[in-house]
């Protein structure tokens, strides 16, 4: 498991005083069922394609990165309830988040946010500096959720979402039409604390930096 059930059950215990009784007991449990379990995702991606087009308007753009890199996936009970996969670009100190979504309801409840944290611990460590991920402009929520984490606006990439790229017309997102993406960026340490879990990637894909399976900066991250 690389996103900590610990933390939740402290925080709960924090709630309580540390004390006993009932609600103790409830809160604990709610802790429990509701931090997902993160792990890599070993099985075939075509399974996990309905949780990859909550993200993805293009089937075209999604056929072409499905199987690129790695998928992390967030469980409640066993059950797939979120993913992110993550790819090598033509940096090889940067990592891009290609694609993430969560399961709608369970959305709002920390699952995006464990997934992200599973990644950064994933990577500490390993000769990776920034992690780059792309969103529509036009999607106030995930602009927020990312700039929440602690990302930063790095470029705007004008039309992006059109016909031409796979995407069909006439998309409107809160209100405003779908046309650019935004680039932002999170700045990772250069060095940091071993992790197992990571290291057990890393030895079972040692390919994970190397961009020679990355594609252009297409598709909505």
């Amino acid at each position: 498991m690389l996103a900590g059930q610990p933390e939740a059950v402290r925080s709960a215990m924090e709630k309580t005083g540390g004390g006993n009784g009932r609600r103790r007991l409830a809160l604990l449990k709610r802790a429990m069922t509701t931090t997902p379990r993160i792990q890599q995702y070993q099985g075939d991606r075509r399974e996990l394609r309905p949780l990859f087009e909550l993200a993805e308007d293009s089937a075209s753009q999604l056929d072409a990165y499905l199987h690129l890199g790695h998928v992390l996936v967030a469980l409640l009970d066993d059950r797939i309830v979120g993913h992110l996969q993550f790819v090598p670009t033509g940096h090889p100190q940067t990592v891009e988040i290609k694609n993430m979504a969560v399961l709608k309801p369970h959305q709002g409840h920390g699952i995006g946010r464990a997934l992200i944290e599973s990644l950064v611990e994933l990577l500490a460590g390993a000769p990776v500096t920034a992690l780059l991920v792309a969103t529509a402009a036009a999607d106030i929520d995930n602009l927020r959720f990312y700039q929440r984490r602690g990302f930063r606006f790095r470029s705007v990439e004008r039309d992006a979402f059109t016909a031409a790229t796979g995407y069909p017309g006439c998309v409107v997102i809160d209100g405003i039409e779908l046309r650019d993406r935004v680039w932002l960026d999170l700045a990772l340490p250069a060095t940091g604390p071993r992790v197992e879990n990571r290291d057990l990637l890393l030895a079972s894909r040692p390919g994970l930096f190397e961009a020679e399976h990355c594609l252009p900066h297409t598709g909505l991250g």
